[in-house]
């Protein structure tokens, strides 16, 4: 998966009955790249890479990040 400004992260790519064809849905994790988790570390995506940090992409009232972002998916 690419993001637009070319932050990269890889992940194996699952089809299902009942999502559209152009959403990609990622499991709510952070990659599991914690050092006390040896067994998972390296093993997953970390999709927060992906979201841009750009102070333009946060909520001006909450200040919350936005959770969504356009990627392209490349066969790896």
């Amino acid at each position: 998966m690419e993001n637009k400004y070319g932050t990269k992260e890889n992940g194996i790519v699952k089809t299902m009955e009942a999502q559209h064809p152009k959403v990609l849905g990622v499991c709510g994790q952070g990659g599991l790249w914690a050092d006390k988790r040896p067994i998972a570390k390296g093993k997953g995506s970390n999709f927060c890479k992906l979201l841009p940090s750009y102070l333009r992409h946060y909520d001006p009232i909450t200040g919350n990040i936005e959770t969504s972002v356009a990627v392209k998916i490349y066969k790896g």
